[in-house]
């Protein structure tokens, strides 16, 4: 079982410092400096890399965070943060710190086609994957049901919105001076949602629907916090989403 990731900071020098604990583990000084003493640099601390894990059952969390050396004690933050129903999955060692812990559940594994079956819940989460070409992200969505004739996920059509993207009717100014952005109620829209960019006299904007997983949305676009479809990745507004909503 992993104990931790650790880097260890002084000023602008910067060590490795990666244990793997077992039944114990050595408790590694901090690297870049003459003196190991906590006390002798206030700027010294451990910068703990997060990730998720689980065994047996239990997910543990690792926190993202860095520690000052005068409190280290002697491994990474950490705590058990979810219990699985159907133990850990096997696709994967850990996964990031933004992801939700839960994630790292056989029952909340992204499915995938051909996946077994006996009931529709479990052909889900249909998670889209998101890949970076040449720096420009690419969303691909899984659309999934289960055949029970066969026992498997099969694949599905992806949702169809006839006015997705379509203008909203809003104008500048929405929310006075700078950048605003996100979703607002839309009468005009028939999912009853708008996302939209504010760029000074310009209001980039499209109708959306809402949503509870990913594949709720139509191909390319992302559930956002379970809430709304959105282009590209969630939580990001750039060039990923402005030049798909028109003014």
């Amino acid at each position: 079982m992993k104990g931790m990731r650790a880097w260890v900071s002084r000023f602008g020098l910067v060590g490795l410092v990666l244990v793997v604990a077992c039944d114990s583990a050595a408790e590694p000084g901090p690297s870049g400096s003459a003196d190991a003493s906590p006390d002798a640099d206030l700027y010294c601390h451990y910068d703990c890399f997060g990730f998720h894990e689980c065994e047996n059952g239990v997910v543990t969390s690792w926190d993202h965070t860095p520690i000052p050396c005068d409190v280290w004690a002697g491994e990474c933050p950490h705590y058990k943060s979810y219990f699985c129903e159907r133990g850990c999955r096997m696709d994967v060692s850990s996964i990031e710190p933004f992801e939700e812990p839960r994630a790292m559940c056989e029952e909340n594994r992204p499915k995938q086609i051909g996946d077994s079956c006996a009931e529709p819940s479990q052909c889900d989460p249909q998670v889209a994957t998101i890949e970076y070409v040449d720096g420009v992200p690419v969303v691909t969505n899984v659309y999934l049901e289960c055949d029970l004739a066969l026992g498997e996920c099969v694949e599905r059509e992806p949702p169809v919105v006839v006015d997705y993207l379509a203008l909203c009717g809003l104008e500048a100014p929405l929310d006075g001076p700078g950048l605003s952005y996100g979703v607002r109620d839309s009468a005009i829209c028939s999912g009853g949602l708008c996302i939209y960019v504010e760029q000074e006299s310009c209001v980039r904007q499209g109708c959306t629907i809402s949503c509870d997983s990913d594949d709720d949305c139509p191909m390319g676009f992302v559930c956002n916090g379970n809430s709304y479809c959105k282009p590209g990745p969630p939580d990001l507004w750039g060039t990923d989403v402005l030049p798909l909503l028109g003014c």
